[in-house]
């Protein structure tokens, strides 16, 4: 597994990509907060990291694009192969998040990752700040 050694990374601006696991946009290890910008098909996603920093938080933020339709779309984020996100039924699965929407997952080991945290769509700024400052101390 990868150590929380070197740079952490704030990705923002993100295109969600793909139809399936194997081509979503993959979320590099050092990347904990992740925000998508753009989801313009109900298949794209991203996959979390093969060797992720355990008891780390990888969080994620779709900030959706209405252009698709009203609403927006889910994004997908898929586990790495042969692992599951629990919440979902079975390996390989996505787990999605609707627009304006924040979640923070955790990987147990390589191949369990758990949602420890959910925030609903009207409480997302909130929930932005508080990643942003506790990342900058």
């Amino acid at each position: 597994m990868a150590s929380l050694s070197g740079n952490v990374t704030f990705s923002t601006g993100l295109i969600a990509t793909g139809t399936t696991q194997a081509l979503a946009l993959v979320i590099p290890v050092n990347s904990f907060y992740n925000e998508f910008d753009s989801v313009l098909a109900a298949t794209s996603g991203c996959v979390l990291p093969v060797a992720p920093v355990l008891g780390q938080g990888y969080r994620f933020r779709n900030n959706g694009d209405t252009s698709v339709n009203a609403l927006g779309v889910n994004l997908l984020i898929y586990p790495p192969a042969n692992a599951q996100i629990s919440g979902t039924t079975a390996i390989n699965l996505p787990y999605q998040i609707s627009v304006g929407a924040c979640c923070e997952l955790l990987a147990i080991n390589a191949l369990t990752w758990h949602v420890i945290n959910y925030t609903p769509p009207q409480f997302h700024l909130n929930y932005v700040i508080e990643i942003k400052l506790v990342y900058l101390h």
